[in-house]
């Protein structure tokens, strides 16, 4: 089954039939994923406290991982960075983070791991 109808998005634009995707459980690892083109791409959702204040961010496992990094490099807490992060963002949350991480990607000397 796809998330489209006879080759259109709901939006009405056409989907090319290599960007279709199928709706439902992962085939490698039974969880529920958001599909992007085709590969298991598990969102993780978390828990964290900015300004004293409890919420919750959704992020794909790999950026959770390489915010751990990012933090773990600038000898700060995930939580530490996302309170940085929040401050200075202009948009959704999950996204500064994301763009975070890959600006401090991006900045690393060629060849280092990191």
């Amino acid at each position: 089954m796809s998330n489209s109808i006879n080759g259109f998005a709901p939006n009405g634009w056409l989907v090319p039939a290599k960007l279709r995707v199928r709706v439902g459980p992962c085939r490698c690892c039974g969880a529920v994923p958001v599909p992007i083109m085709g590969a298991c791409v598990i969102m993780k959702k978390r828990s964290v406290l900015i300004a004293g204040h409890p919420t919750s961010v959704s992020l794909e496992e790999e950026f959770w991982d390489a915010l751990k990094a990012v933090a773990q490099a600038r000898g700060l807490s995930v939580n530490a960075l996302i309170e940085e992060i929040d401050q200075t963002r202009t948009g959704n949350l999950s996204s500064a983070i994301r763009v975070h991480v890959l600006k401090a990607v991006q900045a690393r000397p060629p060849g280092s791991d990191g």
